[in-house]
């Protein structure tokens, strides 16, 4: 996949993109409901037919082409191997869309992307063979633990206990940007996991998720602008269309707005055509977009296309980062950003290495 420029990955990616579009849904035979969480089957059921049937996975494998990482199909199918199996289904149906998957491209790549597909296809057959069994590890331990009990506050829903833990972090000194990992960023992934071990259910994940926004907000209305930094500017923060997750694009925010930037908060949702143009009225020193799926990183791919191809805008500074870059920490240069990371702290860093 390095072999080849950004364009030829590119069209390899628009290739599978277009067959997942024509790709034709197939049955798909499910157990009886699992006894855990009786009310779920429906929601349940829509993932795993994303899982088994060809559309999603051949786009996850246009975006590993792009990002030149297989790591993200490898972490995919982990992934689909863990959700399957705590649901009481054998892997095997990966097996069988791994085979319609080779059938429905069949030699129809460009460039040198027939050979990296069938590459692609044998390690995922042994990477779904390697997947079974396994548990992925807590992201969530009893130590430390203030770690632990806002988690535990986050998942009962306890909104009271959340906001004293994070106020009693504040007066204990503990700096806004560990709390924003240690707390957040940690306690949100460990959510995460958990629904995919089917050990929670839906209604639990967007509870815990509501109560860190809560405890957020507290965070920072308590912490303020930093009286350290200078003004900075403007900058604005976004995520990519398609993308439900604004939640990381708001700690970005904030983040932000305490080391003395003037921040535009976009949300999700935008179109491409909309942000060009908010972009032009605005002229921001500093556009930061957030992204939690990997398979956004084709969307940001023709959105930093058209950003670079824009004689207005082509001067301005791009961070791209979140969880999407997790194997793919390089990509966002490849894509047109100046820089990306899944991380928060480097982030930041990266913006005082340009000096802004």
């Amino acid at each position: 996949m390095t072999g080849l420029t950004i364009d030829e990955r590119g069209a390899i990616c628009l290739a599978l993109q277009q067959f997942a579009q024509q790709a034709a849904d197939v049955p798909v035979l499910f157990p009886d409901e699992c006894p855990l969480h009786p009310g779920e089957q429906d929601f349940d059921q829509d993932w795993i037919r994303r899982l088994v049937q060809i559309r999603i996975p051949l786009e996850m494998f246009g975006t590993a082409m792009l990002a030149a990482s297989p790591e993200i199909i490898r972490q995919h199918l982990q992934r689909s191997v863990h959700i399957l199996e705590a649901r009481g289904i054998a892997p095997e149906p990966l097996h069988r869309m791994l085979e319609r998957l080779e059938q429905t491209v069949a030699g129809g790549l460009p460039n040198a992307g027939n050979a990296m597909m069938a590459e692609l296809i044998t390690a995922a057959h042994i990477w779904i063979d390697e997947a079974q069994g396994m548990v992925p590890a807590p992201f969530v331990t009893p130590s430390p633990h203030r770690q632990y009990l806002f988690f535990q506050a986050m998942l009962a829903g306890r909104r009271p206990d959340s906001l004293s833990i994070v106020n009693e972090a504040l007066d204990d000194g503990q700096p806004v940007m560990s709390i924003c990992t240690d707390l957040f960023q940690t306690g949100l992934y460990e959510v995460g996991r958990l629904w995919e071990l089917h050990r929670i259910h839906v209604g639990q994940e967007h509870m815990a998720t509501a109560v860190a926004q809560l405890a957020f907000s507290q965070l920072a209305l308590r912490a303020g602008p930093h009286p350290d930094f200078r003004p900075r500017g403007h900058a604005v923060v976004m995520g990519m269309q398609g993308e439900f997750h604004q939640f990381p694009g708001q700690i970005v925010a904030a983040l932000l707005e305490a080391r003395g930037w003037e921040i535009s908060y976009w949300g999700t949702a935008l179109p491409a055509s909309t942000i060009l143009v908010s972009l032009r009225q605005r002229k921001p020193r500093l556009l930061c977009i957030s992204l939690t799926l990997p398979d956004s990183l084709p969307k940001l791919y023709e959105l930093l296309r058209q950003i670079r191809g824009d004689e207005e805008l082509r001067a301005m500074r791009i961070l791209a980062g979140g969880q999407a870059f997790e194997n793919a920490p390089e990509a966002g240069r490849d894509l047109g950003a100046d820089a990306s990371t899944p991380s928060l702290q480097q982030g930041l860093e990266w913006i005082d290495a340009w000096g802004l």
